[in-house]
């Protein structure tokens, strides 16, 4: 996954040519290939550890338009003092990711160009509303300006704004930066943030690298679009493998008390079936003999006492 970002990063880069973008996409399309058999991996009695609560043998599969999920969603029962649960959720791991930045997402309107933005962020969430927006871009004797839309209510938020790029547009608790030069007619569109998987995530973010226009402002909103997702979803991978991290803890203090254990069994056997009789009777008889002066020691010892000295 940090290869894969790295070399969206690197797609970004404006001086590449398509060609050149070309050939990070079929390494991306290689290494999206290489997640989808660790998605698919299975331990060695056959059990995949992706599988959740039941799967087939491989929950992932590719169907050409993308990668569904054939197991049981959920995570099987917590860990006891002897065993730990063989698979993981594989569902909340690969097939889970919130789409744009967690809230919202910022894509180019149809037939828009040259103007893009960032993935946007949060700046009052009591204000956030769920809705839908649109920016819309005029331009008239030279000079840009934008209106907001609410695409839910059909409300203007705002409307006749001044458009500087690379200033933030604020409106209903987020934020966005548009950059470029707009056209007549050209708007952005947000959109409530969704689900999706990380293979989609790795779809849009290779089909992104691939058909991206940079000198239309495309490429630059795709790979801005693609690498905020790639860290969501790569964020949810570090929740799995800290959980997988768990399992492996719990298991190595399983063996520690079934190491120990062993020891005590395998001592208590050796005293029971290794005894040596000769030695064991003959440390009974010293055992013996120096009980028995023991107790004739005592019983004089008893006798020295100042009335019988007296009689």
């Amino acid at each position: 996954m940090a290869e894969f970002r790295t070399l969206v990063v690197n797609a970004g880069n404006a001086t590449l040519s398509a060609a050149d973008r070309a050939t990070i996409a079929q390494r991306l399309t290689t290494l999206r290939g290489q997640l989808l058999g660790y998605a698919n991996a299975q331990d060695s009695n056959g059990q995949s550890l992706f599988g959740g609560l039941g799967s087939t043998a491989a929950p992932f599969v590719d169907n050409g338009s993308g990668v569904r999920f054939d197991g049981i969603a959920g995570q099987a029962g917590a860990a006891s003092d002897t065993a730990i649960p063989s698979m993981l959720d594989g569902h909340a791991t690969w097939m889970d990711v919130p789409t744009g930045n967690g809230v919202f997402t910022v894509s180019q309107a149809a037939g828009t160009r040259n103007v893009y933005s960032d993935a946007g962020k949060v700046v009052d969430p009591s204000a956030l509303t769920g809705h839908g927006y649109r920016v819309a871009f005029s331009v008239a004797n030279g000079v840009t300006t934008y209106d907001v839309i609410d695409t839910t209510t059909q409300a203007t938020l705002k409307s006749g704004q001044p458009y500087t790029a690379g200033q933030a547009i604020e409106f209903a608790g987020i934020s966005l930066t548009a950059s470029g030069v707009p056209a007549d007619g050209n708007a952005l569109s947000i959109a409530p943030s969704g689900k999706t998987s990380l293979f989609g995530v790795l779809d849009q973010a290779i089909a992104g690298v691939k058909d991206g226009n940079n000198s239309s402002g495309q490429l630059a909103q795709n790979v801005a679009q693609s690498l905020v997702q790639i860290d969501a979803a790569s964020a949810r991978l570090s929740a799995s493998r800290g959980r997988a991290g768990d399992l492996l803890n719990q298991v190595d203090s399983i063996s520690d008390r079934q190491s120990s254990r062993s020891l005590q069994l395998e001592a208590d056997r050796s005293r029971a079936e290794d005894l040596d009789t000769i030695q064991a009777l003959s440390d009974f008889k010293t055992q013996q003999t120096a009980y028995s002066a023991a107790l004739g020691s005592y019983a004089e010892i008893q006798k020295l006492s100042l009335f019988n000295f007296i009689g």
